[in-house]
C-alpha cells in the first residue's frame, strides 16, 4: 500500500488509515459516494481505481482505529449481487408491443442459459409499472410504519440484488410513459442510498411508429447514469415494431439479435 494517497489536491498520510474497507463498484459520481460514506464514518479518503470494463471502482479508506461494522453499512454498498437480470417494461397494456418485446428477449435468453455451460443468469420480466402505487413522499416516509409499502421494499430489495437490469419502453407524447416514470421515481429513493447505485443498466425502445422510442430512450440514457449506475449497450431504437413480431410473439432477427448482445453484454 502506498504510504500517501492524494484526493483534492492534497496528500494524506495513510498511517493513520486502514486497509480498503469498501469497493464501489459502479460509476456513481463522487458527490453521490461521499454523501453514502458520510452517513457512516466522519473521516474518510475516496480513491478512483482503474476502469474494468465498463466501470470503475471506489475504494474508500477509513480511520485505522474506526471500528467498522457491516451492519452500519447500507445494503447498496455491500451489495449481495444474485444471478438474475431483471427485465422491465415501460408498458401497461395487456397487448402490448413492448411487453411483447421483453418476454420474447426472457424466453431467447433462458433457453440460451440452460444451454450454456458454467453459471446460469435467470433473466426474469417484472410488471412494477403495475405493481407499484404512484410515488408519494409521504408513503415513502410513513411515520407510523417507518417503512414504504411492502411491494415497494420487495421492489427495491430485488432491483439491489440484481446482476444487471434492462429497460424496454415505448414513448408516449415525446417522453417516458408515466408508469416507467414511478418505477424510476420509486427505484431512485433514498437519495444516496437507492436500489440502482451500482447497477448495470440496458435500455431500448419500440413503437408502431417511425421515431422507435427515441426521446424515451434518451431520457432514459441520460438519467441513467446521473442516478450512479453504469449505461450498458448502444442506443436501441425498434420503429415499426408492430411489423417485427409476429401475433405469436416472435421476433424479426433485426430486433433479437442487437438485444441479446446487449442482454450477453449485461450477464458477464
Amino acid at each position: 500500500m502506498k504510504s500517501s494517497l492524494r484526493t483534492n489536491g492534497l496528500w494524506h498520510p495513510l498511517d493513520n488509515y486502514s486497509r480498503p474497507v469498501i469497493v464501489w463498484v459502479g460509476n456513481a459520481p463522487i458527490s453521490l459516494v461521499r454523501v453514502m460514506i458520510s452517513s457512516h464514518v466522519e473521516q474518510f479518503i475516496i480513491q478512483k481505481s482503474r476502469p474494468k470494463r465498463d466501470h470503475f471502482f471506489w475504494i474508500i479508506y477509513v480511520e485505522r482505529d474506526f471500528k467498522w461494522h457491516k451492519t452500519q453499512v447500507s445494503a447498496i454498498s455491500l451489495n449481495f449481487i444474485n444471478k438474475q437480470i431483471i427485465v422491465i417494461s415501460g408498458s401497461l397494456r395487456k397487448a402490448s408491443y413492448t411487453t411483447a418485446v421483453c418476454r420474447a428477449l426472457v424466453k431467447e435468453m433462458n433457453e440460451t442459459q440452460k444451454a450454456s455451460a458454467g453459471n446460469k443468469i435467470e433473466f426474469v420480466l417484472r410488471d412494477y409499472v403495475r405493481d407499484l402505487p404512484l410515488y408519494d413522499g409521504d408513503l415513502d416516509l410513513n411515520t407510523e410504519t417507518e417503512t414504504p409499502p411492502a411491494v415497494v421494499v420487495d421492489f427495491r430489495r430485488e432491483l439491489s440484488e440484481a446482476h444487471a437490469i434492462i429497460i424496454g419502453t415505448p414513448e408516449y407524447n415525446y417522453n417516458l410513459p408515466g408508469g416507467l416514470k414511478n418505477v424510476i421515481d420509486w427505484a431512485s429513493r433514498p437519495f444516496a442510498k437507492h436500489c440502482l447505485l451500482g447497477r448495470r443498466i440496458g435500455v431500448f425502445g419500440c413503437t408502431p411508429g417511425e421515431r422507435g422510442g427515441k426521446a424515451a430512450v434518451e431520457y432514459l440514457r441520460n438519467i441513467v447514469p446521473l442516478l450512479g449506475a453504469t449505461l450498458v449497450g448502444p442506443e436501441l431504437l425498434f420503429p415499426k415494431i408492430n411489423s417485427l413480431i409476429t401475433p405469436e410473439g416472435l421476433l424479426d432477427a433485426s430486433v433479437l439479435s442487437p438485444l441479446t448482445e446487449l442482454a450477453e453484454e449485461l450477464a458477464q
